[in-house]
């Protein structure tokens, strides 16, 4: 009998436990109802993202952010036009500058020109997730446009430094360009071939080998490389003929302005102007003037 009632208190307690689970399971149903009614809520009435929601409002935090930077760039970008502007007005006429003052406004070119790289690159770092944005590529372009303008004006003074003549014909796209580096294959000179150019200058143009003599006397000057077409007396636009003589207004060595020449070959080419350190030690030479296209290789 006893065990009976034991047993009948046992189902009791397991009846009861199991109908505490279920009340638990109800509620926790209900409450996770109610969990995706109130989410339901707060979305429709944008009290929280849906997942494209999200995903707009992060585009538009990137698109306030761009602006800013946007702002930031262009700011920096006209202050470096600004000091453009100031520099463009004395070098209105450089030829009547001093070596020591080209040298300074080139310096401060260079500068500028490093200034708009440093800008340049934070916008592209800033943007890559906007590159669509139509603001991005006018910045772009107002930055390719103020460089182009550093390069045109430092162009001028390097013509002027180097005794360019001023109806030379920059080379749009040379094979070399300025500022890089390349063999000397050419002996002009002691110790040019062999040794590491580093180009000042490209000009497309006539390059002529040239006999003379020297109006300081001496000995007879034979096919000396290179002396172009800017640089012969009233050479006129035609280009001049084997065996054609004109006068040689350069000065690239003693005794040749004013010299006589006879064109000895003429070559419609690339001409460089070049500095190096000769291989044989010394002082290192500045533009020198000039080698062909030809007379250069790659490092």
């Amino acid at each position: 009998m006893q065990n009976d009632q034991e047993i009948s208190f046992l189902f009791c307690d397991i009846g009861r436990k199991v109908s505490r689970l279920q009340t638990f399971i109800g509620g926790c149903t209900v409450y996770i109802r109610i969990t995706r009614m109130a989410i339901t809520s707060l979305v429709a009435t944008g009290l929280i993202f849906s997942t494209g929601q999200a995903a707009v409002a992060k585009a538009e935090v990137n698109e306030s952010n761009s602006e800013k930077v946007l702002e930031k760039v262009e700011q920096k970008v006209m202050a470096v036009q600004s000091e453009l502007d100031q520099a463009e007005e004395v070098l209105t006429n450089p030829e009547e500058l001093s070596e020591k003052e080209l040298t300074m406004y080139e310096n401060q070119l260079v500068s500028l020109l490093n200034r708009l790289d440093a800008t340049n690159k934070h916008l592209d770092a800033t943007t890559k997730h906007t590159s669509e944005n139509p603001a991005v590529h006018e910045t772009e372009e107002l930055i390719n446009e103020v460089r182009a303008s550093i390069f045109d004006i430092k162009e001028d003074i390097d013509s002027n430094l180097a005794n360019v003549p001023d109806d030379l014909e920059v080379a749009p796209n040379p094979k070399f360009k300025v500022g890089s580096q390349a063999i000397i294959e050419a002996n002009h000179m002691e110790g040019m071939e062999g040794g590491t150019a580093t180009i000042t200058g490209a000009y497309d143009t006539v390059a002529y080998s040239v006999s003379f003599t020297t109006t300081t006397g001496g000995e007879r000057v034979e096919d000396h490389k290179w002396v172009i077409h800017e640089e012969l007396k009233n050479s006129g636009e035609d280009f001049l003929e084997p065996g054609e003589k004109a006068i040689i207004e350069a000065s690239h060595m003693e005794g040749m302005e004013g010299a006589e020449a006879t064109i000895e070959s003429a070559r419609d080419t690339t001409v460089y102007m070049i500095d190096f350190k000769p291989t044989t030690g010394g002082t290192e030479v500045e533009n020198h003037k000039w080698v062909v296209e030809s007379e250069l290789s790659t490092k």
